[in-house]
């Protein structure tokens, strides 16, 4: 179990980075709204919860094949496929740098309800963590170790997946004199250098998961 943890932790890491909802958590805990910033947490954490468990659904189907022989390869060609296609989204979104970020518009704070809407709906729309959580998922899968194993190495690789979402929350209440200036600091930072955090994830990511594939084969 350690072994498998050890290989899916920089892919959870990787899909930890998320400068779109940690940027508006970060908004809501700075205007006050901390009910909302709950709510939020709450379905991103639902929506992580319901794509792991449904990606390692397939994959465990998969893993009948690979085990009786059938398909060898198969487990290697996916993560072959997948930081290919990582690294070409990675290299593709460097053309991107440099360029003048638009400026976002003031938007009201939702209620709680509409928080929890929002952390579903951002988490499901935030492709590049999705596509991490599946590539992780899927290490986790074909791993060799039992079921029972193979879900506490789900839960938590999801504790790091969320990492930039509940560490705000535990920050707030830790300390929430000195967390209103941390806050503002780190959603300023992410405004400017996020979008280049994350092509950086994808470009290290990718490689990975092709000698991870290489050595599968």
């Amino acid at each position: 179990m350690l072994r498998t943890f050890v290989v899916t932790v920089p892919v959870a890491l990787g899909a930890a980075v998320s400068p779109v909802l940690l940027v508006a958590l970060v908004g809501m805990l700075a205007s006050g709204r901390r009910a909302a910033a709950w709510a939020f947490a709450l379905g991103a954490a639902a929506t992580t919860a319901a794509v792991t468990l449904a990606a390692w659904l397939v994959f465990r189907h998969q893993t009948v094949g690979v085990a009786s022989g059938a398909h060898p390869h198969r487990a290697a060609t996916v993560d072959l496929v997948a930081g290919s296609l990582l690294l070409l989204w990675g290299i593709l979104r460097t053309r991107r740098w440099g360029r003048p970020s638009t400026p976002k518009p003031a938007a009201a704070g939702p209620g709680t309800a509409a928080a929890l809407g929002a952390g579903v709906v951002l988490m499901l729309t935030n492709l590049s963590t999705v596509a991490l959580i599946v590539v992780e998922t899927k290490l986790v899968a074909h791993a060799t170790i039992p079921v029972g194993e193979q879900l506490v190495v789900l839960a938590l690789d999801s504790v790091i997946v969320l990492t930039l979402v509940w560490l705000p929350l535990v920050l707030t209440v830790a300390a929430p004199r000195a967390s209103g200036a941390v806050l503002a600091s780190i959603r300023g930072y992410l405004d400017d250098h996020g979008p280049h955090a994350l092509t950086v994830v994808l470009l290290l990511i990718g490689p990975y998961l092709i000698a991870h594939g290489i050595l599968r084969w």
